[in-house]
């Protein structure tokens, strides 16, 4: 046969992919299509699609079933069409090269790829035993199973496979209402006859496993999919590809006009799944799946999806009867990772988890131009699994909220650094999730929304910069709705006020820790505070900047002030102090020389300098007196002669007083606790006396001789002495 019966494919399209040519050379290809025998260096299937869409399938399912984990290569430079590839138990790694694209417009899928679990076993008990494990005894989970010789070499040797342990007991975590059963992920470590031992120290899921549970081993097929194009249709709702039960794939697809779900995976164990795509495009949020992964197993995707509903989100996987040997439905999606994300028009959520996900992340993803203004399901992300994190990711001003604290979630949500020009979240909804962590997120409102404003939620905000631009009022950055209780570590709340009067923190809930506050504009805010029936604060609030402090409180008609309410505000901008009603309580040490205990009852001794305005008070919390004996005890003493802590001087209000007798008159060092004033009949107000120094007063007359000092460590706080 001569050359010149033959097309040679453009080498061109090798040496931009030269990853996929390592290993041929050339490959010449029939004209007309087919595959060619002849000149493929280490002998590497290669095919060139026809015009026939069953002689496609039939020529490419072939060459994968004979090449037994080879690299196919599939060199399309026009479209063309292809029935639906569907190979099991075969590994595979398949390039596509050149221009051309596989058209599915008219419907259906192009590949469905999969591998299975073999070796079932019934278990017969779940255990915990100390085991020994290269010289280390460690406690692991032992599984009893009739037989475990599929799970050992031909020599009883450990095959370390991966594993699924899976039960028909109904998973609740799926929350929808067809059943799906429960299953998990596991390695074995150990095998003895009729044992298996999990490289880990109990199930998950432990003690959940009660109704027909089993065991299955992972047949470790894989699959490469590099650069495949495919021309879809908004009417073509099959799926484009799905894998199910691979053993990490590696899987790279472009699709155009995608109309349901663009990627499939089902039960795959830590998959690495790239797609370029878009969605319908429109505010029907129905339709549209970047990729959905399906129970899976530490999967990791990259998604860059414009117009889909969801550009990734999580599944239990299709209904399955009880007693299937189909063990990858079994189960929710765990450690499902999506990292260097990309979503524009979503329209839900453009990064979604479903309910009974486990620690999903998402990591330095971004999502814009947001389709839907719903707060009730357009977000950047939705998180409905259990303990998910959201890693230095962002979102436009167009969404709602930054993340929709779904009611069905559970656990810990993360939000760790990442920038939202919107709410972080605002949801009135009852919800199961108990704990939301927010550290250092850059958040930027530009309109008269909360930032934060949730029901029966515990967030702990952790830095970070919250700045709200307000227009019409009624807003404020942090809102502790009913139920729920925000502790704030040094976040910094900043309001740029442009006509109306907002609040930076407001609370039916409880209030509670330390934060900066600042105000961009000259416009009168509020209050740092808000309080609502039944709310509560207690917080150290640094007013930042040069623009006038609001009041520290206001309140509505129906909201009273708790007997452990307080507050602690920075009055005067660049000063380092911090005043409050909170601990820590502020303490100074001064010493009275004996010279000065000596005339105390003539000249008082300043404890604690007045606060310097008639807007604050300081409080008395207690001291401590050290009579740092010299050579000569204080004599003189009369039963009258007290020392007395007091406002302004020794005319003042009294506020605790210290008996002389049996302490000054010692002749060695003697210690003293010197408690509040408390009344005898129980109560226990007192009045305090705005802008006055507290000092120390002996009563009655002046003592005689002695040559000792006294150090005084006194207690106090500063409120506001009209809250």
């Amino acid at each position: 046969m001569d050359d010149d019966e033959f097309d040679l494919i453009n080498m061109d399209i090798l040496d931009d992919l030269a990853e996929q040519r390592q290993g041929f050379q050339r490959a010449i290809i029939r004209p007309g299509g087919g595959r060619t025998l002849t000149e493929r260096f280490n002998d590497q299937p290669v095919f060139r699609p026809t015009k026939s869409a069953s002689k496609n399938k039939e020529e490419i399912e072939e060459m994968l079933t004979e090449a037994n984990g080879r690299r196919c290569f599939v060199i399309a430079d026009e479209d063309f069409k292809c029935d639906m590839i569907d190979v099991a138990d075969i590994p595979i790694n398949l390039v596509f090269l050149g221009d051309g694209r596989w058209d599915v417009r008219d419907g259906g899928s192009c590949l469905s790829l999969e591998s299975r679990y073999t070796d079932i076993q019934p278990i017969t008990a779940i255990t915990t035993e100390d085991t020994v494990i290269e010289g280390t005894e460690t406690p692991l989970c032992k599984l009893a199973v009739p037989n475990s010789s599929g799970y050992a070499d031909d020599d009883g040797n450990c095959l370390f496979d991966h594993v699924r342990i899976v039960s028909d007991d109904v998973d609740p975590d799926a929350a929808i209402s067809v059943p799906r059963y429960r299953g998990e992920p596991s390695d074995t470590i150990k095998v003895a006859p009729g044992f298996i031992w999990l490289a880990r120290n109990k199930l998950e899921d432990d003690g959940l496993y009660t109704t027909n549970p089993r065991i299955g081993r992972l047949i470790k097929r894989s699959v490469v999919i590099e650069n495949l194009r495919v021309l879809s249709s908004f009417t073509n709702l099959a799926f484009i590809a799905r894998f199910s039960a691979l053993y990490r794939p590696k899987i790279d697809i472009n699709v155009v006009n995608c109309g349901q779900i663009h990627i499939n995976t089902i039960g795959c164990v830590e998959a690495d799944v790239g797609y370029e795509g878009n969605g319908r495009g429109d505010a029907d949020a129905s339709l549209g799946y970047g990729a959905v992964d399906g129970g899976g197993t530490r999967n990791v995707f990259r998604p860059n999806g414009r117009g889909f509903r969801h550009a990734t989100t999580t599944a239990f996987n299709a209904d399955e009867a009880p007693d299937s040997d189909k063990l990858e439905l079994y189960g929710a999606t765990r450690d499902h990772y999506v990292k260097d994300g990309r979503s524009v028009l979503s329209q839900g959520a453009a990064f979604d988890d479903h309910p009974g996900a486990r620690r999903t992340v998402w990591d330095s993803c971004i999502s814009l131009q947001s389709m839907k203004n719903d707060t009730s399901e357009q977000c950047a992300f939705q998180a409905r699994g259990t303990n998910a994190t959201i890693k230095n990711c962002y979102a436009d001003a167009t969404h709602p909220q930054f993340v929709n604290l779904h009611p069905n979630g559970k656990g810990t949500l993360t939000i760790e650094g990442g920038r939202a020009e919107c709410p972080l979240a605002v949801d009135d909804r009852d919800r199961l999730r108990p704990v939301l962590v927010v550290n250092n997120l850059d958040c930027d409102v530009p309109d008269a929304q909360s930032l934060l404003a949730i029901t029966n939620l515990t967030a702990y905000i952790n830095g970070g910069r919250y700045r709200s631009s307000t227009n019409n009022g009624g807003a404020q950055i942090f809102y502790a709705l009913a139920g729920s209780t925000f502790y704030l570590n040094n976040p910094t709340l900043i309001m740029n006020v442009t006509g109306a009067s907002c609040n930076i923190t407001r609370a039916a809930g409880k209030m509670i820790g330390t934060f900066n506050a600042m105000s961009e504009n000259d416009t009168v805010i509020s209050s740092i505070f808000r309080g609502e029936t039944g709310g509560f604060c207690d917080w150290d609030a640094k007013w930042i900047g040069a623009k006038a402090r609001p009041a520290a409180t206001s309140n509505t008609a129906t909201f009273a002030i708790p007997a452990n309410f307080s507050v602690r505000d920075l009055v005067t901008a660049g000063n380092d102090d911090c005043f409050g009603a909170r601990a820590p309580i502020l303490s100074r040490t001064v010493t009275v020389t004996s010279a000065q205990l000596l005339a105390l009852n003539t000249t008082s001794v300043v404890l604690v300098p007045a606060p310097g305005a008639s807007t604050r008070a300081l409080v008395f919390e207690g001291a401590v007196f050290f009579l740092d004996y010299n050579s000569v005890a204080y004599a003189g003493v009369d039963t009258a002669e007290d020392m007395a802590i007091k406002y302004t001087n020794g005319s003042g209000l009294q506020l605790a007083a210290c008996e002389t007798t049996g302490f000054l008159d010692q002749t060695a060092d003697t210690r003293r606790y010197v408690q509040p004033y408390r009344a005898a009949s129980g109560n226990s107000d007192i009045a305090i006396v705005a802008n006055a120094a507290i000092v120390l007063h002996m009563l009655s007359g002046n003592i005689a001789t002695g040559n000792s000092d006294l150090r005084i460590k006194i207690y106090y706080r500063i409120v506001e002495a009209s809250p």
